[in-house]
């Protein structure tokens, strides 16, 4: 999934590895210097998401991408909107119930606001093929907008399939990052890219990302290798919509001495 700079009361996901989930960090201590605008004293804590975060999750999905990536229009239509944010809101949730092998973080500002989240998926081997991420439901307006979706879906996929393949479904894949506007460039995009290298570290396995053009810096310094840039291709009869760029970057482990 894009990447842009989101404890469960009854949970059904396995416990979350090291590194821990919960610690504070202050921006001045862990953020570089390129990222932040001005210095600041604001001190983050990084969190585990619960269901009640899942709402601002997703509120934070469509702020952070706007309307500026293809894929996230078709995949949640009218985000932006009372309906659409519902609708949105509602899927993610559905996701966070399903999905086994995430890990949602959020990053909490001084004055407790999440400011910002993180999907992380921990594939440990044991799943023979990437599980199916496939649009489902009935969400859009009409079959042409579904189909659309569902064609960016299975195209957008086509390089994590690959790599999740290479790897023999041992590698972390970071699905969501996205930051409140407003708190973007502040160090909450390096605490939560910072959790998935240390993880995949302590696993000895690559870390995987389909950024955005405006995230590739951040992931860069975090030792994520840009493999591609390209623009996912359309069929026909959908040439006059806009394009989805994707950056696919790649980060092998930090070997221990």
């Amino acid at each position: 999934m894009l990447s842009h700079s989101a404890s469960f009361l009854t949970s059904t996901h396995a416990p979350l590895p090291v590194p821990p989930v919960n610690g504070k960090a202050t921006t001045s201590q862990s953020t570089p210097a390129s990222e932040s605008k001005s210095p600041t004293s604001s001190t983050f804590e990084l969190q585990e998401c619960t269901q009640e975060d899942i709402p601002r999750f997703f509120e934070l999905v469509s702020v952070a991408f706007a309307h500026d990536h293809p894929y996230i229009d078709a995949e949640f239509p009218s985000h932006d909107k009372p309906k659409g944010r519902s609708a949105g809101t509602t899927r993610m949730l559905d996701l966070f119930r399903a999905d086994k092998s995430a890990s949602w973080l959020k990053i909490v500002s001084a004055d407790g606001k999440m400011i910002a989240g993180a999907k992380w998926n921990v594939y440990d081997g044991k799943a023979a093929a990437l599980p199916d991420a496939k649009t489902t439901g009935d969400w859009w307006e009409n079959g042409e907008e579904k189909d659309y979706a569902l064609y960016l879906s299975d195209t957008y996929l086509i390089n994590r399939r690959k790599k999740f393949d290479e790897a023999r479904g041992r590698l972390l894949s970071l699905e969501y990052l996205m930051v409140d506007p407003q708190w973007q460039r502040k160090g909450a995009g390096t605490l939560l890219t910072q959790w998935g290298t240390k993880m995949a570290d302590n696993l000895g396995v690559d870390a995987i990302v389909e950024a955005t053009a405006v995230a590739v810096p951040l992931y860069r310094k975090n030792g994520f290798e840009l493999h591609q840039d390209f623009t996912l291709q359309l069929p026909e009869k959908w040439k006059d919509r806009p394009k989805q760029r994707i950056c696919w970057m790649v980060r092998s482990p930090v070997k221990k001495i």
